[in-house]
């Protein structure tokens, strides 16, 4: 072998080893939920995007609505309200869809005036806001949430300010009541609702018996009371038994209080944060 092309093996040979060194954690990473079913609860449309992120670390994703985001049972009032937004110091959208079903009714655009200030619950929310060429000033940086939302208002005076809290059909009251508190008044504008599918739960229940649901993630407190109804009341210690990964303390204490034996608590509660929780637990 000569001289040259023993120094080409050689530097191939460090190649593949840096390549290898470089893959190796990326790839470990990537298959970290091999084997693992999750069970995603999310609304079919929002659905998707967690569903791509567990397939591609490796495991499986059941996906199994509870929860159908339709247009407000009240169209013209939730119209009538919107159309008053410029009379309005400060916009507070409280969810992505609350965001997309405003611009729905307004014929897909929002006409907002310059001086009106917006307020989105977290990231999601945002980022669907710019997709109408609309910018937050307030958002909470790191989670997403009523209490997230409100400690961002610190320093900003809302005394005899008018909020308009853009948002589904029900919820919580907690953003009204702590604006009104502090002397701001609120109007609602409920531009869409949350229902729960009439599903059949054969094959889910059937899979979970199988073994095949390791995990079940519920990312908002009426997902997870729409599964403990869907499933029924002689399927329940299949959800008791069964980890659940969710998003807050909220949830978690609902979890508990429903007998689901070991909840766990992301971090944060976008899907990036959601699979990494899911790996720490696996790994």
């Amino acid at each position: 072998m000569s001289p040259r092309h023993w120094v080409s093996q050689l530097l191939s040979l460090f190649y593949l080893k840096a390549l290898e060194k470089y893959f190796n954690p990326f790839m470990a990473k990537t298959q970290s939920l091999q084997g693992v079913g999750v069970l995603v609860t999310r609304p079919k449309t929002q659905a998707e995007a967690l569903s791509k992120l567990i397939k591609a670390a490796g495991g499986h994703a059941i996906i199994f609505p509870t929860l159908i985001i339709n247009e407000t049972h009240n169209r013209q009032k939730a119209l009538g309200t919107l159309h008053k937004i410029a009379s309005h110091d400060w916009l507070f959208f409280v969810s992505a869809n609350a965001v997309h079903y405003a611009a729905k009714l307004l014929g897909g655009t929002f006409k907002t005036p310059q001086q009106i200030k917006i307020a989105a619950v977290g990231k999601a929310t945002k980022n669907a806001l710019s997709q109408y060429k609309l910018l937050a000033d307030l958002t909470p940086p790191h989670t997403s949430s009523s209490e997230a939302l409100l400690s961002q208002l610190e320093g900003q005076n809302m005394h005899e300010k008018k909020c308009m809290i853009i948002r589904g059909e029900g919820g919580r009251e907690t953003l009204k009541q702590t604006l009104q508190s502090y002397g701001a008044t609120v109007s609602y504008a409920e531009v869409y609702r949350r229902d729960c599918p009439d599903s059949d739960t054969g094959q889910l229940v059937s899979s979970w018996k199988n073994g095949e649901i390791n995990y079940v993630t519920a990312t908002s407190g009426e997902s997870l009371k729409n599964l403990i109804t869907l499933i029924g009341s002689t399927e329940q210690e299949l959800l008791r038994q069964t980890p659940l990964l969710t998003v807050s303390k909220r949830i978690e204490k609902m979890a508990h209080n429903a007998g689901i034996k070991q909840v766990i608590v992301s971090k944060q509660p976008y899907n990036e944060s959601l699979i990494e929780t899911l790996i720490e637990q696996t790994g």
